[in-house]
């Protein structure tokens, strides 16, 4: 493997399995880096703390983050250690903050004009807008129990979600109703409240709001991860997924290369090509979730970094992926990988 050096100092802000995996990388390429480690009831700091690392200054909760702060937090940051990427780990409720800096400092990667995408609800009726097949979906923006004319079984999903958190298949009213009552009594630790009331222990809306879709079953799941730079688009695999049996979706295991016909993937491409060029968005990895039932594609998920998911990363990708991407964006250079 041959190392290189280049002059580019990145903040890693996300901890866990996935920025793990980014760290290695960043490392045997001799890239400049930070991370963070949060200091709190999940990821405790250690005695030793290690190389690079920066502590959180506060307790951290994913679904309650005081954004003003954040922000400053992460500016000071910025000027303070002279980073020059944020390395793109976020989770998705939080890429308008991202693009805000990044637009600040001139770093590569989303800005303001691709912010409003990090809701599904955008980027969902966005499709709508451009003809691009996606579920059929209600849009729930408040905290009441939601009425409609509703046909069951349904999928509720946060705006703001990732991984699959908080997402569920609701088989009837009388389900629906209990998920996004507020009566309920205090089972997790990061359980939401409204008013000094208890939502569903399964209720995660990550501070944002709610979807309902449709459903589509018999339908199979697939994702696909790219990345742009400067204009060009890369493919970086597309996989068939498994997932647990409902009433949950967490993918189990993934597959390459996909059993799906080449044509349909074909057809995926070009639009998720139009796509990507409608929102501008360049210099980003980004990943897209697609259901296919009876020859047609819909889409249902899409981010703007890579894959906070780690199994996909464990299973399938090139340990050196982070390494590969830093060395492209500076020295404009394609890379492959092993699946």
């Amino acid at each position: 493997m041959q190392n290189t050096t280049i002059a580019m100092k990145s903040l890693i802000v996300t901890n866990g399995l996935i920025t793990s995996l980014s760290k290695v990388g960043l490392k045997n390429f001799n890239h400049d880096f930070d991370f963070v480690w949060y200091e709190n009831l999940v990821l405790s700091v250690p005695k030793n703390v290690p190389k690079n690392c920066i502590l959180y200054p506060t307790l951290f909760n994913v679904n309650n983050v005081d954004t003003d702060f954040y922000t400053d937090w992460l500016i000071e940051l910025i000027l303070k250690n002279k980073y020059t990427y944020l390395f793109p780990t976020f989770y998705d409720h939080l890429l308008p903050i991202y693009a805000s800096i990044n637009e600040r400092f001139n770093f590569l990667g989303v800005k303001s004009e691709q912010a409003a995408y990090h809701k599904k609800h955008v980027y969902m009726q966005t499709w709508e807008k451009l003809g691009l097949p996606t579920p059929k979906n209600y849009f729930i923006v408040d905290n009441t129990i939601p009425s409609g004319d509703f046909t069951y079984p349904l999928i509720v999903k946060p705006t703001n979600g990732t991984s699959g958190v908080g997402v569920k298949l609701i088989n009837n009213k009388e389900e629906l109703d209990n998920f996004f009552s507020i009566n309920h009594k205090k089972e997790a630790l990061y359980q939401e409240t409204v008013d000094g009331q208890y939502r569903h222990w399964e209720y995660f809306s990550f501070g944002g709001e709610y979807i309902i879709q449709e459903y589509l079953d018999n339908a199979k799941l697939y994702t696909m991860l790219a990345r742009i730079v400067d204009g060009v688009i890369y493919d970086d695999g597309f996989f068939d997924v498994e997932v647990t049996e409902v009433p949950y979706f967490a993918e189990t295991s993934f597959h390459y290369p996909s059993s799906l016909d080449p044509s349909i993937i074909s057809n995926i491409y070009k639009d998720i090509e139009y796509f990507i060029k409608y929102i501008k968005l360049d210099n980003s990895p980004f990943m897209f979730d697609i259901l296919v039932r009876d020859n047609q594609h819909y889409f249902i998920d899409f981010g703007m970094r890579l894959s906070n998911y780690p199994l996909l990363l464990l299973c399938a990708h090139d340990n050196n992926y982070a390494g590969y991407w830093m060395n492209q964006l500076v020295t404009k250079k394609p890379f492959t990988y092993n699946i």
